[in-house]
């Protein structure tokens, strides 16, 4: 049986390319991301939760277990209802950053997926609306090294697999 994080991350690691064109949060490719997620493109939303539900759709169909959102407190809020919330980094995991965003107020501010532990407690990451600074307001899709805090929570999504 193969292991449903596998093509997460792949179809993750395939989009290492976008950037946003046309301004900032746009391209046809995150358009397309928000509009999966009922919003409207136009409005130059972060994307990041955006990026995450739609690898996670486009990868497993009916099998992904969240919901299709464009924010990080509403992935966090669907994801802690069905009990897949914890406070430790997995491989194929998602992570949630907890801090104050661009609009100061504090809460998740950026997600991804987690890909494999490296030296120390630094994490390679894969994820949308970032920069190679590692911003919560990037400007396209980068493999990253993170260090978590303890703040930080991560969603174990293949447990809510059926």
């Amino acid at each position: 049986m193969i292991d449903l994080r596998t093509p997460v991350l792949n179809l993750a690691k395939a989009l290492m390319f976008m950037r946003e064109v046309n301004g900032s949060n746009r391209s046809e490719l995150i358009d397309e991301m928000i509009r999966r997620t009922s919003l409207d493109p136009t409005q130059r939303l972060p994307w990041c939760a955006a990026f995450v539900a739609w690898v996670g759709y486009a990868a497993l169909g009916k099998q992904w277990p969240l919901k299709r959102v464009a924010g990080c407190m509403s992935l966090y809020n669907d994801a802690r209802g069905k009990g897949l919330v914890g406070t430790v980094p997995v491989p194929g995991a998602i992570f949630l950053l907890w801090g104050t965003g661009h609009d100061g107020i504090t809460r998740f501010k950026h997600t991804g997926f987690v890909v494999e532990k490296g030296e120390s407690a630094v994490w390679t990451t894969r994820e949308g609306n970032t920069n190679l600074a590692g911003s919560a307001e990037g400007d396209g899709a980068f493999e990253r090294k993170r260090e978590f805090k303890t703040e930080d929570r991560f969603i174990y999504w293949w447990d809510g697999v059926e």
